[in-house]
């Protein structure tokens, strides 16, 4: 049972890192941004174990805390796009 608890998040993980850093909107490169997706989180969580400085217990956390970060990212973005956007006019 929690080997496809683990895949599902895997997957989940796979499409909202590739929906949020690769903006496509054809049905291959969305495709495209799933796969990427899924090494960019392989590769990140990899990274994690390489540091050593967690545990295996908190790697369940990170990998949340991850996926959390990559569902703001747009946010974030959005909120950059404003700020410049009201510098450029000499808005506050």
């Amino acid at each position: 049972m929690n080997s496809g608890l683990g895949t599902i998040v895997i997957a989940l993980a796979a499409i909202i890192i590739g929906e949020v850093i690769f903006a496509d909107e054809s049905f291959v490169g969305r495709l495209v941004c799933i796969l990427y997706g899924s090494i960019i989180y392989r590769l990140l969580l990899m990274l994690v174990l390489l540091l050593n400085v967690f545990q295996a217990n908190d790697f369940k956390l990170i990998s949340a805390a991850l996926i959390a970060f990559c569902l703001t990212v747009p946010q974030i973005k959005s909120w950059i796009q404003q700020k410049s956007t009201r510098h450029r006019k000499g808005e506050n």
